[in-house]
């Protein structure tokens, strides 16, 4: 795995933002009715407060939503390196990567596509595993929200930490897991 330079990964992640993000406007009159934003954003100013996948315009049908057993399969079919980022460096210490001893806010980053979904599958499904005995998974590389994508981003698969049964979280932890929330773009 490899961390490419702050200004490479600042390119990548403005040109990954410019390609699929609603702008500030627009993003604020799509969900001006909507509580989190009334409530919690309240200005344009704190719009880069929220997650990337809140700002990229699901309705516009670039993006599908797929399950995280077939999200894993279109990034194993993708062929040789993808590259992938984090949430900005604004967001929580969950958005970091840890590789080598080093740790990593807002990074871009780049790896073989079967290594990464190995990964990606290895800890979502022993962080939950671990969560139904009380535990956690304490030697994690990746955050949860994971944009993953190839050189020319026309191909994009995200993993997000949300899923669809968290009222099963202490109960049925792996069918909370199977039902992460995952968006793909570009694949037919």
């Amino acid at each position: 795995m490899e961390i490419l330079s702050s200004d490479r990964g600042v390119t990548i992640r403005n040109d990954f933002s410019k390609k699929y993000t609603m702008s500030c406007d627009t993003f604020f009159e799509k969900y001006r009715d909507t509580p989190f934003i009334t409530e919690y954003l309240k200005s344009p100013e704190n719009y880069h407060l929220t997650h990337l996948i809140d700002r990229i315009d699901l309705d516009d049908m670039l993006f599908h939503r797929v399950s995280f057993s077939d999200a894993l399969k279109t990034l194993r079919n993708m062929k040789n390196q993808v590259l992938f980022m984090s949430e900005s460096e604004d967001h929580s210490d969950s958005c970091r990567l840890r590789v080598n001893g080093r740790t990593e806010k807002g990074f871009v980053a780049k790896a073989g596509a079967n290594e990464l979904a190995d990964l990606v599958e290895y800890e979502w499904y022993e962080s939950w595993r671990l969560s139904a005995m009380d535990m956690y998974l304490k030697d994690a590389v990746l955050p949860e929200d994971l944009y993953v994508f190839d050189e020319s981003m026309e191909h994009v698969i995200v993993f997000t930490h949300e899923n669809d049964f968290w009222e099963l979280e202490l109960t049925e932890p792996m069918k909370c897991a199977e039902s992460r929330y995952c968006f793909v773009h570009g694949f037919s």
